[in-house]
């Protein structure tokens, strides 16, 4: 399966295209082994590369087809993800595949962001992880059919500067270089 920014070569977006195709590939080598990510294959120039193709339906699609699948894999999944430094972000229904045996596979890390323990930035890496936790608490009522404790609440409710960034990231940002 290939990721392409080519479509932004040549424009004011291009460098910021070069940075994320180069940022999610080195989050997929990072993760290189993992059975809940594709596998790095390998770029194509400067804007591309190549992951494993997964086998599988997004998150909605599986729970619309009443696949098995079960909130508590999705909590797991993310802890996993954690323990390699590493938050993804953009946790929704269409970026977690579901493969016919059931398994769970994360896609698109071009929001991820990864942090060593001791770095400067592992503060920053500290408040992504809950935000990725609060971000499984979406998933909880339409698997589960129970409601959010309020400790879930709690922690569902991301602080202002957090939401400030993902509004720009992700209404700002990312349309633009979609558009191309």
């Amino acid at each position: 399966m290939r990721k392409d920014y080519r479509l932004w070569q040549g424009t004011a977006l291009a460098p910021l295209a070069r940075y994320l195709v180069n940022r999610e590939a080195r989050m997929l080598e990072r993760l290189g082994g993992w059975s809940h990510t594709p596998d790095f294959k390998g770029f194509d120039g400067r804007y591309a590369f190549y992951m494993s193709h997964i086998e599988g339906v997004d998150l909605g699609e599986a729970r619309r087809h009443n696949m098995p699948v079960r909130y508590g894999d999705i909590q797991r999944m993310v802890a996993e993800l954690h323990r390699f430094h590493i938050t993804h972000n953009d946790l929704r229904w269409t970026n977690i595949l579901v493969r016919p045996d059931g398994h769970m596979v994360l896609i698109d890390f071009a929001s991820a962001f990864h942090a060593a323990p001791g770095s400067l930035l592992h503060p920053i890496m500290n408040r992504l992880r809950r935000t990725d936790i609060a971000g499984t608490f979406k998933f909880k009522r339409k698997l589960t059919g129970r409601a959010l404790t309020p400790t879930e609440q709690r922690l569902k409710a991301a602080p202002r500067w957090l939401l400030l960034m993902r509004k720009g990231w992700k209404h700002y940002l990312l349309p633009r270089l979609k558009k191309g």
